[in-house]
């Protein structure tokens, strides 16, 4: 429970609490809806010395890639891509890491890449409308887990919400700057289920879009147990109240 509060203490340094804005989430269908993410990407990374670059922070790997969005109105504030190729394909972080035993089959699973919230919009209705984005891009490719990269100050926060697993060494991104970063899997339909993550993170974030997902796709959560459906359903009323008690939390602790 400790760990999990402190987790939570510094995802709120990093999304602060907001007041409710009326969000939309959704994959990018149009070329403008591409271009404003990919220009939003640029934006963020480029702010915070990730991307160097004149030209937009783009790749070969956008082509084919799922493009998630949150909007407030006509505006995007956050964004990521799943990677969803063909084993023998080339994918975004074989050049740097080499695939071990270690990581899932290829064939299992995708990739996550260019997780982003601007800075003037990051709030808990933004991370976690971004995150049920990528639970319906995952759930749209049928695979089971995904990979991703973060740099260490991620690493805590991917483990208490996403049960990350850390897989070999630290490398550098040469997309992404000069700071080390650390792969990680994770299986999201554990992990969406409060299964390998504690209750306090996943309440945060799953439940709602959890429960939204398990109905449209139910193939992909074959092993849900009548006791997880009633927790999801507990979770999701309760949800949309967690980051105003959390935000109560931690305004307590500054004030000791």
């Amino acid at each position: 429970m400790h760990n999990s509060l402190n987790s939570i203490g510094r995802l709120k340094k990093l999304f602060p609490l907001q007041r409710a804005t009326p969000l939309s989430v959704r994959l990018a269908a149009h070329p403008e809806e591409r271009a404003a993410l990919i220009a939003l990407r640029t934006h963020t990374y480029r702010q915070v010395g990730k991307h160097q670059k004149e030209e937009l922070m783009t790749d070969q790997f956008d082509a084919d890639a799922l493009l998630v969005g949150v909007w407030q109105g006509e505006e995007p504030i956050a964004s990521a891509r799943v990677i969803w190729r063909k084993p023998d394909d080339e994918w975004e972080h074989d050049r740097f890491v080499e695939w071990s035993d270690i990581f899932p089959p290829r064939e299992n699973c995708v990739e996550i890449s260019r997780f982003c919230v601007t800075e003037k919009a990051r709030s808990w209705a933004a991370i976690r409308a971004l995150c049920t984005g990528i639970l319906e891009a995952l759930c749209r490719t049928g695979k089971a887990e995904f990979v991703a990269c973060c740099t260490d100050e991620f690493v805590p926060l991917y483990r208490q919400f996403f049960g990350a697993q850390m897989l070999g060494q630290p490398f550098i991104h040469s997309d992404l700057g000069p700071k080390p970063h650390y792969m990680f899997r994770c299986d999201y339909r554990s992990c969406s289920v409060c299964r390998g993550i504690t209750f306090i993170p996943w309440l945060v974030l799953w439940p709602s879009g959890t429960r939204s997902f398990m109905r449209q796709y139910p193939h992909m959560f074959p092993d849900v147990t009548n006791a997880q459906r009633a927790l999801l359903l507990a979770g999701a009323i309760v949800e949309p109240f967690a980051a105003y008690v959390f935000g109560v939390w931690r305004q307590g602790r500054k004030k000791r």
